[in-house]
């Protein structure tokens, strides 16, 4: 999908709480919910779900938190 972007819902403690594809092609936008693998669904990978609360890890080593109303990126919030 060219001009598609991943978003992920998070809440004030960094969990992840929803997702969505975005695809923007020839100025129109489409949403659809992400869709996962065969091995995503077999090994229970999910951006969203499971038994435990998914934060949002980035590249850098780091997990997002709202603190003091301000989006901040730490290790520690992983």
């Amino acid at each position: 999908m060219k001009g598609a972007s991943l978003v992920v819902y998070v809440n004030e403690s960094g969990e992840v709480i929803g997702a969505k594809n975005i695809n923007k092609e020839q100025g129109n936008v489409l949403e659809t919910p992400i869709e996962y693998g065969d091995e995503e669904i077999k090994i229970g990978k999910k951006i969203v779900g499971g038994t435990k609360p998914t934060r949002l890890y980035i590249h850098n080593g780091c997990c997002w938190r709202l603190v003091g109303g301000k989006w901040i990126c730490s290790s520690s919030y992983c």
